[in-house]
């Protein structure tokens, strides 16, 4: 595996194969008139990333200040944090993903960021059975792993095989669900939410196409702490009365990544 693959750093990405397929469940509150609606503003707090850097305190604050905003919010921790949420991001309003992340660069399937789930291949199999293998197949998801030395450090194949595996999800899965947005904020603290070396916002697009309002990504790798100062910064915002699409705009202004040098961007409906 080394000297092999420039792509995918902080997760080696394992069996992608392109294809497309359509997800099921969808979100929302469904009423007799078969109408979806949301009686409350809804945030999703998607936090995989607690298998490994858990931060209640983080938490708190998210539920409290947007709390203040009159927003209910679903947390969703560790191995809580799986494939039927991110099935139903379009019943919320704000979207906030705390995660691991990788990046393809297209060479061995589709080019963009892939988004940690909480779940190993096997936890994921429990929660939607056949779906999984589906799901790698046809090029939407990939097995990943975490490299123990961090994620520049090499892996050997010896080494590899003995790694947990667990499901991201890729550009392909967001492109297929059937979102149906409507103005949503997504914020996505992982590494390469916003592409690789270059800035490289295709996650980002697809969900705008579908309707979100606004998406905001790291460029490269980001170190947990900054991924966790930003999210703090925006639920302040909101909880504070600011637009959440303001607010999420707003996060440009933190300094980059005080290891390594890679800054937050946001994109909006507007370009």
């Amino acid at each position: 595996m080394r000297g092999r693959r420039r792509i995918w750093p902080l997760a080696l990405l394992l069996v992608l194969v392109a294809a497309v397929a359509a997800l099921e469940l969808r979100g929302g509150d469904a009423v007799d008139t078969g109408v979806t609606v949301s009686l409350v503003p809804r945030a999703l707090y998607y936090d995989p990333l607690w298998r490994a850097y858990p931060n209640e305190t983080l938490v708190d604050l998210v539920v409290e200040e947007l709390g203040k905003a009159g927003y209910v919010v679903d947390v969703r921790l560790g191995s809580d944090a799986g494939i039927l949420e991110m099935d139903m991001l379009d019943a919320y309003d704000i979207v906030i993903i705390r995660s691991h992340g990788a990046y393809s660069n297209g060479s061995q399937g589709p080019r963009g960021p892939y988004i940690y789930t909480g779940l190993l291949v096997e936890e994921a199999e429990e929660e939607v059975g056949g779906r999984v293998i589906t799901m790698l197949d046809q090029g939407l998801a990939a097995m990943a792993v975490i490299p123990p030395g961090g994620p520049l450090a090499p892996v050997s194949e010896e080494e590899l095989q003995g790694l947990p595996r667990y499901l991201a999800l890729g550009p392909r899965y967001f492109e297929e669900t059937p979102y149906y947005f409507n103005g949503t904020v997504i914020l996505v603290g992982a590494c390469y939410g916003m592409g690789d070396e270059e800035l490289d916002p295709v996650l980002g697009e697809i969900l705008l196409s579908k309707g979100a309002s606004g998406y905001a990504g790291f460029q490269g790798l980001v170190q947990w702490q900054t991924v966790d100062e930003a999210i703090a910064r925006f639920a302040k915002a909101v909880g504070s009365g600011e637009d959440p699409l303001e607010a999420l705009e707003g996060l440009q202004e933190l300094p980059p990544d005080p290891v390594t040098g890679n800054r937050i961007h946001v994109i909006t409906g507007g370009g």
